[in-house]
C-alpha cells in the first residue's frame, strides 16, 4: 500500500531529529554559530587582528561535520516516506558497529526485500534492535526501489501511521 503523504515541516523536524547524531551536530554548530556572533557582536574588529579567535569557528565546523551523514540521508527518507510502497524484507547481515548510543549498540543491518518481482537490498543504521525479528517493515520509494527507510526508525508518529494504512498488527 501506498502511504502518499506529503510531510510537514514540522514532521521533517522530528524525522530530522530521529538520524542518529543529526540533533548533536545541530547543537553544536548552533552552539558555536552563537558564539561567534557574540563575539563579533562586542569586538567586531578582533577577527582582523587575532587569528586565534578563528578556533571558535571549530564548534560550527564539527556540528556541520556530524550532521552532514543526517543532510546527505535526508531526502532519500523523506522520499521514501512520501512516495513508499509498503514492503516486508529479511535480514540478510547483522554487524555491530562498535558504537554505543545511550548504553545500546549501533548496529548496521543489511535487509533483502523483494519491490515488483526484483530483488533489492538496503543496508540501516540502528541503534539496539533485536535479531530475533523475522520480518522488518521497509519504506520503499515506488520510483526508486533502492531507496528503502526501516520503519522502525521512523519517529512515533510516523511509524503508527504506516501502520494504520497498512493494517499490520
Amino acid at each position: 500500500m501506498n502511504l502518499n503523504k506529503k510531510l510537514t515541516i514540522s514532521e521533517k523536524l522530528k524525522l530530522f531529529k530521529n538520524i542518529p547524531l543529526a540533533k548533536m551536530g545541530a547543537v553544536a554548530f548552533l552552539m558555536g554559530m552563537f558564539m561567534v556572533m557574540l563575539v563579533a557582536l562586542q569586538k567586531p574588529d578582533i577577527f582582523f587582528q587575532k587569528p586565534e579567535i578563528l578556533i571558535l569557528f571549530i564548534f560550527p565546523v564539527v556540528g556541520l561535520l556530524l550532521m552532514f551523514p543526517a543532510i546527505k540521508a535526508f531526502p532519500r527518507i523523506i522520499n521514501a516516506i512520501e512516495n513508499g510502497v509498503c514492503v516486508e524484507g529479511e535480514l540478510l547481515e547483522f554487524k555491530t558497529t562498535g558504537t554505543k548510543v545511550g548504553n545500546q549498540p549501533l548496529v548496521k543491518m543489511k535487509i533483502g526485500y523483494e519491490l515488483y518481482g526484483q530483488q533489492y537490498t538496503c543496508e540501516e543504521r540502528v541503534i539496539g534492535p533485536s535479531r530475533n525479528i523475522q520480518k522488518y517493515l521497509l519504506l520503499v520509494d515506488a520510483d526508486k526501489p533502492n531507496n528503502a527507510v526501516y520503519v522502525e526508525t521512523l519517529p512515533v508518529d510516523l511509524k503508527m501511521e504506516v501502520i494504520r494504512r497498512n493494517k499490520i498488527a
